[in-house]
C-alpha cells in the first residue's frame, strides 16, 4: 500500500522567492518513508522552480497548466497511478495540501476520496507531518 501527497507549489511550498529548511526536511522525510510525491500549479515557471530549488530530488511528478486544480490533481494522479503501475486498491491514503480554500474546496468536491489539508502558514505545513 501506498500513500500520495500532491503540493501546491505558491504560497505552500514556495514563499515568495524562497523554500523554507523546513520544507526540504518534510519534503525528505515524507520521500524516505515512502510517499510518493507530486507537485502542482499554476504558475508557469513551475519547471523553472523545480529545478531552480531542486524540488525533483523529492517529487515523482511536477505538473503546472492553465487548469482549474481538481484537474491538475486529477492528471497527476492519473501519471503517478501509470508511472508506479498503482491501482486504487494498492493507494491507501491520497493528500492534497493548498493554502487557497477555493482550491481545496473544488478538489474536495470532485474527489471525496482526496484528503484535503488546508497550509495557510509555513506552520500549518509542518503539522501536517504529525497527522500523518
Amino acid at each position: 500500500m501506498v500513500k500520495i501527497v500532491i503540493f501546491e507549489l505558491d504560497n505552500t511550498i514556495l514563499n515568495v522567492d524562497k523554500i523554507p529548511r523546513q520544507t526540504y526536511h518534510l519534503l525528505y522525510s515524507l520521500k524516505k518513508s515512502g510517499f510518493i510525491i507530486g507537485i502542482v500549479s499554476k504558475n508557469i515557471f513551475t519547471s523553472f522552480i523545480a529545478n531552480t530549488y531542486g524540488l525533483n530530488d523529492y517529487a515523482s511528478f511536477i505538473k503546472w497548466g492553465n487548469l482549474d486544480h481538481d484537474k491538475l490533481v486529477y492528471n497527476t494522479l492519473e501519471y503517478l497511478k501509470s508511472k508506479f503501475k498503482l491501482n486504487n486498491n494498492l493507494i491507501e491514503e491520497i493528500f492534497y495540501i493548498d493554502s487557497n480554500k477555493e482550491n481545496l474546496e473544488l478538489v474536495a468536491k470532485a474527489y471525496p476520496n482526496i484528503n484535503t489539508y488546508n497550509c495557510e502558514s509555513y506552520s500549518d505545513l509542518y503539522l501536517f507531518k504529525k497527522i500523518i
